[in-house]
C-alpha cells in the first residue's frame, strides 16, 4: 500500500507569505484525473491567517491531526509544502483554497487531479497480492490474522515477478513431534 505525496509549487523560502483565507483537505479515491471523494470522512478545513508563511500552513494541517502530515522542503527550485496522506487508496486527498479578498495566493496551494503540472509524486493505492491463489487487497502493508496465526509486513513490490504467498497448517508436524517427545519421556521413566 502507498500513501499519496504531494508538492505545492516553490516559494522563495519556508517564511514566505502564502496569502489568508480557507484551505479544505477532501478525502477519497484518486484516479487519474478524477477525484471520487469518501462521503464517510469529513473534511478538514484549515483557516488560515493573514501573515501566514509556508511553515505556518505545514504546523496548521499537523496539528489538526487530519490523517495527511506537512512539511516544508527545500529543493533546488525553491521551498514546497510537501503533503502525504495515509496508506490506502480511499485515503488520497485533494486541497480546495477559499481566498480573503486583498490577501490572495492560498489558491497556488490548491490541487485537484485535473491540475496541470507534476505536484502529484505518488498516488496513494492500496497493496494487492494473493495468498494461495486467492486475490486480497488491503490498505496498509502490516496485516494482521490474514489466516489463523498469520500476520504479515509487506515490504516491496516484484512487478512482474510476484512472489508467492503460502500458509500451512503445522499442526500434524506438531503432533509427530509431541508424540516422540512423550515416547522419549515414557522411555527415560521406564
Amino acid at each position: 500500500a502507498k500513501a499519496q505525496t504531494l508538492t505545492s509549487p516553490a516559494f522563495a523560502a519556508g517564511t514566505s507569505a502564502v496569502g489568508a483565507g480557507t484551505l479544505t483537505l477532501k478525502f477519497g479515491t484518486v484516479s487519474g484525473a478524477s477525484f471520487t471523494e469518501d462521503t464517510a470522512h469529513t473534511p478538514v478545513t484549515l483557516t488560515i491567517a493573514s501573515g501566514a508563511t509556508l511553515a505556518d500552513v505545514a504546523a496548521q494541517i499537523n496539528g489538526a491531526n487530519a490523517g495527511v502530515s506537512a512539511y516544508v522542503a527545500t529543493g533546488a527550485d525553491g521551498a514546497h509544502l510537501m503533503l502525504k496522506g495515509k496508506e490506502g487508496a480511499v485515503n488520497g486527498f485533494v486541497i480546495e483554497a477559499s481566498e480573503t479578498p486583498g490577501e490572495e495566493g492560498l489558491a497556488q496551494l490548491a490541487w485537484t487531479p485535473a491540475s496541470p503540472g507534476t505536484r502529484l509524486l505518488a498516488t496513494a493505492s492500496n497493496a494487492n497480492f494473493k495468498l494461495d491463489g486467492l486475490a486480497m487487497s488491503t490498505a496498509s502493508n502490516t496485516l494482521t490474522d490474514v489466516a489463523p496465526g498469520l500476520s504479515l509486513k509487506l515490504t516491496g513490490t516484484n512487478v512482474g515477478a510476484p512472489t508467492t504467498i503460502r500458509f500451512s497448517d503445522p499442526g500434524s508436524a506438531v503432533t509427530t513431534f509431541m508424540q516422540d517427545l512423550t515416547s522419549a519421556l515414557n522411555e527415560l521413566v521406564a
